[in-house]
């Protein structure tokens, strides 16, 4: 069954992120829905119940609300960069070390309550390093008076950097479905061949894309985000390993393609094994 393609556009940001394979976390965060609450005084010897109409929407002043992400992941050695929108112009980003199958509490995370209903918050993780054959990628987000569902989706970029144009065109936002553990609510998400992680070194190109947009007056920016991000990325690539040769990275390529083969077109896959060759080409 074709994966499910993202209905919406992608976040603005995502456009900078494109030669990386990353996931795309869209994130609904909807109001708790109580047309009325009873209030009982207990002291009152008539226990009277009071009932007050919350269904009537007011005007909503700009607010944030705060919530917290857990990342969780089994079968993965290496670094997770993470990007969201607080609000549209807004952007917070980080990065992290992964060595042991852990959670990850990313708090103190808020975004601009654009109506009062609920409101969406996009994040993109893009992860450096190896998944195992067995893994597990788990996303968990709290937030107080709110029911939050995610929805997932994979890019896989296949870091062909010479014929660009054809790799947007082979490459979209998928969905990504969970499998559901029977008897619970505890869901995960299960990274096949068709994903790989990006290579250690690419971290040099990822900086240097997230600083090209340090002073752009159309985009909120800490300043504070970015000298942390080139510290630890450097700390990263001065202790990591390397990960894997090219040669293990042209089978990926190659098995990628042939997982997607059936739902391509012949010049897209003839388009991309050109670009497969011209790269690894010496």
């Amino acid at each position: 069954m074709f994966p499910y393609q993202l209905e919406d556009d992608p976040p603005w940001f995502s456009k900078f992120l494109v030669n990386f394979s990353h996931f795309l976390v869209r994130v609904t965060f909807k109001k708790k829905q109580l047309s009325k609450i009873a209030i009982k005084n207990i002291n009152d010897s008539r226990a009277e119940i009071v009932f007050l109409d919350l269904s009537k929407k007011k005007k909503n002043t700009l607010k944030y609300t705060y919530f917290t992400l857990e990342l969780g992941l089994i079968g993965f050695k290496g670094m997770i960069f993470y990007i969201y929108n607080p609000s549209n112009n807004k952007i917070r980003f980080d990065i992290f070390k992964h060595s042991n199958d852990r959670v990850h509490a990313l708090n103190n995370l808020y975004a601009e309550q654009s109506w009062e209903d609920g409101f969406k918050v996009d994040f993109i993780f893009v992860p450096f390093g190896k998944f195992e054959n067995t893994n597990k990628l788990m996303f968990s987000f709290t937030g107080e008076d709110y029911n939050v569902s995610p929805k997932v989706y994979y890019w896989t970029s296949s870091r062909l950097y010479k014929n660009l144009r054809s790799i947007i065109t082979v490459n979209k936002y998928l969905e990504l479905k969970p499998t559901i553990k029977q008897g619970t609510e505890n869901r995960y998400y299960s990274i096949g061949s068709w994903f790989s992680g990006n290579l250690k070194e690419m971290v040099k190109n990822l900086v240097n894309n997230i600083a090209g947009l340090d002073g752009r007056e159309d985009i909120d920016l800490e300043g504070y985000e970015m000298k942390s991000l080139i510290s630890k990325a450097n700390d990263f690539l001065l202790r990591i390993p390397e990960f894997s040769s090219a040669y293990e990275h042209l089978l990926k390529e190659l098995k990628s393609l042939k997982e997607r083969v059936e739902f391509l077109s012949k010049n897209a896959i003839c388009s991309s094994l050109d670009d497969i060759i011209d790269y690894y080409s010496p």
